[in-house]
């Protein structure tokens, strides 16, 4: 199974793991590590190094922010490591397909994929047009 390693500014990690437990349990090969103000680049980046999966088994690796130091930092371990794969920019929802779509899916770049399909089909702009405007709230 691809392990899938969420990294973030301050509490984002440990935020997120909150609410995807809440939705959708505990899960395996699923790590949380948070970027605080204590913590260096270099010891992100050993936290980072000692959680990934074996090269066989593969890892991916969702980050809060695309060019944030978290990011940065798990772009730089492609240089090393193989069957590796990093996202910027990740939501609940892509990590719930994540967690849920690795089972299917051979590699991280597949999953990768996954991922980068659900982010655009669920974050929408919600509007109301002319008939939902006359609706009542308990309609909606």
């Amino acid at each position: 199974m691809i392990r899938i390693i969420v990294t973030g500014h301050g509490r984002f990690a440990s935020g997120i793991q909150a609410a995807v437990q809440m939705v959708t349990g505990e899960h395996e090969e699923l790590v949380f590590v948070d970027f605080s103000e204590k913590l260096s680049t270099e010891a992100l980046k050993d936290v980072l190094t000692r959680n990934l999966g074996t090269e066989e088994q593969g890892t991916l690796i969702l980050c809060d922010l695309l060019g944030g130091t978290p990011f940065n930092t798990a772009a730089g371990l492609k240089v090393c490591c193989r069957n590796l794969e990093v996202i910027g920019g990740m939501n609940l929802g892509m990590l719930i397909e994540a967690i849920f779509g690795r089972s299917s899916c051979e590699s991280p770049a597949e999953l990768v994929a996954v991922c980068m399909e659900s982010v655009q089909q669920s974050v929408q702009h919600f509007t109301l047009n002319e008939t939902d405007d006359k609706m009542s709230g308990e309609e909606l």
